[in-house]
């Protein structure tokens, strides 16, 4: 993906600190790495929703 694309030794250290995970209360997210992901690619580029590629899904 990109340079902001967390690594796999990033992303264990942040995936426990997310909302939405297996084991908590209601609902569980789909895919939390791929909203970070997204979430990273918006903020370095300004981006809105709307502009978001297709690779992040709906």
């Amino acid at each position: 993906m990109s340079r902001r694309t967390p690594t796999d030794k990033q992303w264990s250290r942040i995936k426990n600190h997310l909302p939405g995970r297996i084991g908590l209360p209601g609902r569980s997210g789909a895919d939390n790495r791929l909203f970070v992901d997204t979430i990273l690619w918006m903020a370095g580029n300004a981006a809105h929703w709307r502009d978001l590629p297709e690779v992040f899904g709906k």
